[in-house]
């Protein structure tokens, strides 16, 4: 079985030479094979670098009073057991074949190569051939939403929902004027994580009927979460006065934590500080030293009990209000994606935003085989660089190509480091290199290779770097530690959550080579 080999290369650690020299091995053991490796990145100029790597390496091969190439000639001889001379001729020949054939060199950008997958499936897809592609999706959403300002006077079901909105923001002392807020909304639209929900266009949940039933269902249960608080304050604060206790006569008095019920029961909100969260499984931060034993059995059987019911129900109410505070921008997102199709149909344009969950629904339906058939393409090596700025859906992409490969036998390459993550606002996830790749092709052979050598820079800097990464990951990963577990995440999640992250980033140090 052929191995899925993963580089985690930080900045100057040679991972471009990596990836050229396991790029020019295959280029020298099988024929022809350039036209079956698919070798992509996230920016033009680094699949430029990648391509100038290649082919300047092949170039200087092919000329023996050239400099530069003496690492990746050794390299070479190991691997192919071949002699200096016979290497430098065949960098000659595979130069000129690659030269004389430059359209099977599929050396490029992430996005080039979903666009070559889109544009064999317009038909499939519903889009027109010859499209032109969209990069600023922002510019059509503020268009899109101009529009439908425009035509609020012809749509006299959005123009009540509108107002509605307008009046909610006034009485909340906000603005009347939300187009800003729209804008931002829409920008959900293009956001992995709701497309996910409306991967099959099943936006009938976003109908305004609808939500007028969803709305009348969240008042319900806010009028049940409000109730529950009162009552459990109240059973609390009885139970209180039947020991002859007050709340002030707890530990930090005014402030402790029985003061909550107090507020609780005047049906207010509470505000659950990390010390009142703490209060609610942790008893010594309701009792003095010299508590009676009635006033500990009184706290650890009753009142943490209810102090619990009430966080729970207090935790309903946040929700509730952060869905009320979106709900009626989420009542015309539907609008407002119709009037974005509507703006790119018209204009025959394709979002760039949207190839990861085109792609999603094209390689999910079909065979692999299949879809290299329909764009004339078979790629039977993959190699993926920056990985770390992989999204969910690109990877979704990816994986059926990577296990294809790797189940006909072939390698596939992937190279990464999540300290350089930087793609987050084009729904980047880091963890996706850090645990899932490894995991989900736990099936395969998977080889984990960490190049630890920083070659770009001087000592001092290196040093200087690995001070600052292994104590800013440390102090990171106690905040997050901290955090987590002062969260309603349950321990065991928070302790994955943390794990994951220690794990990320246990191979911060570089060495000096």
């Amino acid at each position: 079985m052929s191995p899925l080999t993963i580089y985690k290369a930080s900045a100057g650690s040679g991972k471009t030479f990596a990836l050229t020299l396991a790029y020019l091995k295959l280029l020298y053991t099988i024929p022809g094979i350039y036209r079956h490796i698919l070798a992509v990145t996230f920016t033009n100029k680094a699949a430029g670098e990648m391509k100038q790597r290649i082919l300047g390496c092949l170039h200087c091969l092919s000329r023996p009073d050239e400099r530069g190439c003496e690492e990746e000639l050794k390299q070479l001889k190991e691997a192919t057991g071949q002699d200096e001379a016979h290497i430098r001729e065949r960098a000659g020949d595979l130069l000129n074949e690659i030269l004389n054939d430059y359209s099977g060199f599929s050396v490029g950008t992430i996005d080039k190569f979903f666009q070559s997958v889109i544009r064999a499936f317009t038909h499939e897809i519903g889009i027109q051939p010859g499209y032109n592609l969209e990069l600023d999706h922002r510019r059509v959403l503020s268009l899109a939403v101009d529009s439908l300002f425009q035509d609020i006077g012809n749509q006299p079901e959005l123009q009540k929902w509108l107002i509605r909105y307008a009046m909610e923001r006034m009485e909340n002392s906000l603005s009347w004027d939300f187009r800003r807020e729209m804008i931002q909304l829409g920008e959900q639209l293009f956001k992995e994580s709701f497309q996910e929900l409306f991967l099959h266009n099943d936006f009938a949940s976003l109908g305004k009927s609808e939500l007028d039933l969803f709305l009348a269902d969240l008042r319900k249960l806010e009028a049940q979460a409000r109730q529950g608080m009162i009552a459990a304050a109240t059973q609390a604060l009885d139970q209180m006065a039947k020991q002859g206790v007050t709340p002030e006569e707890f530990k930090g008095a005014g402030k402790s934590p029985a003061t909550l019920f107090v507020a609780a029961r005047g049906g207010k909100d509470i505000d659950f500080t990390a010390s009142k969260i703490a209060a609610l499984e942790q008893s010594d931060k309701w009792l003095k030293k010299d508590a009676p034993v009635a006033m500990e059995n009184l706290t650890t059987d009753s009142l943490l009990p209810l102090l619990n019911q009430i966080y729970a129900h207090q935790e309903t109410l946040n929700t509730i209000a952060a869905v009320r505070g979106n709900f009626y921008t989420l009542g015309i997102l539907g609008d407002i994606r119709e009037y974005v199709q509507n703006y790119t149909s018209e204009r025959n344009l394709f979002l760039i935003a949207d190839s990861g969950r085109f792609l999603r629904g094209i390689i999910g339906r079909n065979q692999v085989p299949f879809v290299y058939e329909r764009t004339g393409n078979r790629f039977s090596h993959i190699m993926l660089d920056e990985f770390q700025d992989t999204s969910l859906f690109q990877y979704d992409n990816f994986r059926p190509l990577l296990d294809n490969s790797l189940a006909a036998g072939e390698q596939s390459l992937v190279v990464g480091d999540v300290k350089q993550s930087i793609y987050r606002w084009r729904n980047s996830d880091w963890k996706i290199l850090a645990s899932e790749l490894e995991s989900d092709f736990a099936h395969q052979e998977v080889h984990v290779l960490a190049l630890k050598e920083n070659y770009r820079s001087r000592e001092q800097v290196v040093r200087f770097n690995n001070s600052v990464f292994q104590l800013s990951s440390r102090l990171l990963s106690e905040i997050i530690e901290k955090e987590l577990h002062a969260s309603s995440a349950h321990k065991q999640e928070a302790d994955m959550e943390v794990n994951r992250f220690r794990s990320a980033w246990k191979d911060v140090v570089q060495q000096i080579p």
